[in-house]
């Protein structure tokens, strides 16, 4: 390869390395700042309608620092928000103070199981990228925040392609394309689910990606279907066990 080759093989990855330092640092993480959704991310305010506050201690504090001029506050002991969204990504956004518990007491349940939990203490600053959640399936989520101690919320982020829904609403009835969903495992097990065609096309999503090297190693399939006692069942499939899947569309209407 020749001088002038080389140098521009150079120049080309330099600039291509540059590109991804660019694109890695422009990407928000938990405890920056955040004033403005993101490429890839629409806000809601904490005023939307579609979020359900319950316990008694909630109100409203207005500031030209806050998003949109308010921010909800909770001064009690216990209470929760409630919101509900198809889509596959959600960021709240809140404020950091001292005056906040100084422990991982707001605890994250999504589809019915616990997820995570962070806190709010540190630095009084506003606008705060305070708890991220990533890799979700592209169906409806129910996502439940319980709170302990003094609390804030200023907007919710999630995707720019998913969409905010009461979670009070009922569930619709299925209609549609389904499909049953059969796995067979390396040790010879089938495990079988009757799922939406959109659900479907999530597990083939997460399969695909994880196949190119990316994602999650393992696969979350909420059991809706014979509960029992249990709060929420689920199965998880991992990458790697997977032998085949099969996928049997069919049509469901209503009566």
């Amino acid at each position: 390869m020749n001088k002038i080759n080389k140098k521009i093989v150079s120049i080309v990855l330099s600039a291509v390395m540059l590109f991804t330092f660019v694109s890695n640092a422009s990407a928000a993480v938990v405890g920056d700042v955040l004033q403005n959704p993101e490429t890839g991310w629409t806000r809601y305010d904490e005023t939307d309608y579609n979020f359900i506050y319950t316990g008694e201690s909630w109100g409203y504090t207005y500031d030209s620092a806050y998003y949109g001029g308010s921010i909800k506050i909770f001064v009690g002991t216990k209470g929760s928000v409630k919101f509900k969204f198809k889509g596959t990504k959600f960021r709240l956004i809140a404020n950091y103070n001292t005056d906040r518990p100084n422990s991982e007491s707001n605890k994250v349940i999504i589809d019915g199981e616990y997820d995570s939990a962070f806190s709010e203490f540190n630095s009084l600053n506003h606008q705060i990228l305070v708890f991220e959640k990533t890799d979700l399936p592209d169906i409806e989520h129910n996502v439940e925040i319980d709170v302990n101690g003094l609390f804030s919320l200023d907007a919710i982020d999630i995707d720019d392609t998913g969409t905010i829904l009461n979670p009070e609403d009922p569930e619709q009835p299925a209609q549609g394309n389904r499909a049953l969903l059969t796995i067979t495992m390396t040790n010879g097990l089938e495990k079988e689910y009757d799922l939406s065609m959109a659900e479907v096309n999530a597990f083939i999503s997460w399969f695909d990606a994880k196949d190119a090297g990316s994602g999650p190693a393992k696969y979350k399939f909420v059991k809706t279907w014979n509960k029992g006692p249990f709060k929420s069942r689920a199965e998880y499939v991992i990458f790697d066990k997977i032998l085949t899947f099969d996928v049997d569309e069919y049509d469901v209407t209503s009566p």
